[in-house]
């Protein structure tokens, strides 16, 4: 198994805990939509040590993984080459502990975030990425002023594959 695509639609069924196995070694690109689960199952070494491609979307709000288990999933995935996270609402929950440490994803080409700001630039703190990355962020906030700082501690804390900070080639908020 190389490829597992998993699309829930409106119902957001509950993905058993041994639905990916204990050992897919193969496994490059995993999508899951619109399903809930448990976080830990995504975090098992032997399941995501081979993806080059995450995509997790619409997650269920009471299903979103914290910040911090994203980042110990990443840190399984030195591969990945395109990450993608479509969450809606989350709660503050959701933001925990803001100790842990950087994750460095060498291979990362893109990166496409979508959901609320606060959890959004949360994320970005916690993740170093290629200077030649393409980051895409579609970010929602539930005020009329929005707070962008997080993106000013996304482009200061860039670790790039040659030391260098990653370049801004276009910046656009609608």
């Amino acid at each position: 198994l190389t490829l597992c695509a998993i699309e829930g639609f409106l119902s957001h069924p509950r993905l058993p805990d041994d639905f990916l196995g204990l050992n897919i070694p193969r496994l490059r690109y995993l999508s899951l939509e619109s399903v809930s689960m448990r976080w830990e199952v995504v975090t098992r070494t032997m399941v995501v040590s081979g993806l080059t491609h995450l995509k997790l979307e619409n997650i269920r709000w009471n299903t979103v993984p914290t910040i911090h288990q994203i980042i110990l999933a990443l840190e399984e995935m030195p591969l990945l080459e395109e990450l993608v996270i479509h969450v809606g609402t989350t709660s503050e929950e959701s933001l925990d502990d803001p100790c842990c440490q950087p994750v460095t994803l060498i291979n990362l080409r893109r990166v496409k975030l979508h959901g609320w700001m606060p959890f959004m630039f949360g994320l970005l703190a916690r993740m170093r990425v290629p200077s030649t990355a393409l980051v895409y962020l579609d970010l929602t906030h539930p005020g009329p002023n929005p707070d962008f700082s997080g993106l000013s501690a996304f482009f200061a804390l860039r670790l790039a594959a040659h030391g260098e900070e990653p370049r801004i080639r276009r910046l656009r908020h609608c």
